[in-house]
């Protein structure tokens, strides 16, 4: 499997498990502090578009639905803005308009909350990435024409340094396109050279 397409599934798969909690927490924190507020909350749903399944429980319904990517917390209320019928106590027009900002602003602020617990175990845990390394050179391809070394590691483009396979093709693409200068590492000697 060549090194791009595995970054690439890797960027995808690891975007999908990032999105989820995170909508997950941004939509809890709206819900939350509906509910200190004594907001009504008749669907928190991960996901949009039909429902697959969930539970209902405490005048909310609470559901997985099909589309995988977002989610939302409906608030009671919500659709009577354009109604202009009186807002009944338990709904969010009801509620000052700091008490709202409140409510907007609990996303954002599980968010950060979320973040902040996710961080340091990230980095602790550490990133997986591949180094820039000089893989199999297919004749006529541009490594081919360059006679770049196979086996050796860019360690940078055009004086900036480069730390994984991804970003080689970035620092290469927004260079100056009539002159690259790479600077390569042998993995024997461990002696760097430009090429």
């Amino acid at each position: 499997r060549s090194p791009v397409l595995r970054e690439t599934l890797l960027a995808v798969v690891a975007f999908i498990l990032v999105l989820a909690p995170l909508v997950f927490f941004h939509e809890l924190g709206h819900f939350l502090v509906a509910k200190l507020f004594r907001i009504g909350a008749p669907v928190f749903s991960i996901g949009f578009g039909p429902r697959l399944f969930g539970l209902r429980r405490g005048g909310t319904d609470y559901r997985v639905s099909l589309v995988p990517l977002g989610g939302y917390c409906r608030m009671a209320g919500e659709e009577r803005r354009l109604e202009g019928l009186p807002p009944a106590p338990d709904e969010l027009p009801a509620k000052s308009v700091g008490a709202r900002f409140f409510i907007y602003s609990g996303g954002v602020l599980m968010n950060m909350l979320f973040g902040l617990a996710v961080f340091p175990v990230l980095f602790r845990i550490g990133v997986p990435f591949t180094r820039p390394m000089i893989g199999e050179t297919a004749p006529g391809g541009a490594a081919w024409q360059a006679r770049l070394p196979e086996g050796h590691e860019v360690v940078s483009v055009n004086g900036g340094r480069v730390f994984e396979f991804g970003h080689l093709f970035t620092a290469i693409a927004l260079g100056d396109p009539k002159e690259t200068t790479l600077r390569l590492r042998d993995p024997r000697t461990g002696l760097e050279k430009d090429h």
